[in-house]
């Protein structure tokens, strides 16, 4: 089972983790790909537009709050591992930056857009590239003992 960058649209997560353990078949897991306080110190969005630091650090809930939620409802954490990758910033991709792809980019005032626009190109013509990361959680169900994973970075 997967969540991919949804979990900070999830307005009760009790009720999701609940339906998760429910829902997965022994031995199953459920990853969540999710940022992190650290993932999004790192990434380009906030290098380039640091305004939005703060917006993202309101919508996105704590690794330690995620952990707590997934525990009491009969999850545990099998690994946690960051994921990162670097994007060529091409034309197409800065225009899509432009055109603010991203929902935290909606909440960004039009002129600390503009200011992140205009760094973004420069970045562009310096040949730089976008970094982008989050953090990966593997839970599985604690009923269902050892699977031979074990937590790291956490």
């Amino acid at each position: 089972m997967f969540a991919v960058d949804v979990i900070h649209h999830i307005d009760d997560l009790a009720s999701f983790f609940a339906e998760c353990a429910r829902a997965l078949r022994p031995g199953g897991r459920l990853v969540l790909v999710t940022d992190s306080e650290d993932t999004l110190r790192q990434r380009s969005l906030t290098k380039f537009f640091p305004e939005i630091l703060s917006i993202e650090l309101q919508r996105y809930p704590s690794l330690p709050s995620l952990h707590r939620q997934a525990s009491a409802a009969g999850l545990r954490l099998l690994v946690q591992e960051p994921a990162k990758g670097d994007i060529p910033l091409s034309s197409d991709f800065v225009t899509k930056l432009a055109a603010k792809c991203s929902s935290a980019m909606r909440l960004l005032a039009p002129e600390y857009h503009a200011a992140g626009m205009a760094r973004v190109r420069v970045a562009q013509a310096r040949g730089e590239q976008w970094r982008s990361c989050y953090t990966l959680l593997h839970y599985g169900s604690a009923a269902r003992g050892g699977s031979g994973f074990t937590s790291a970075g956490s």
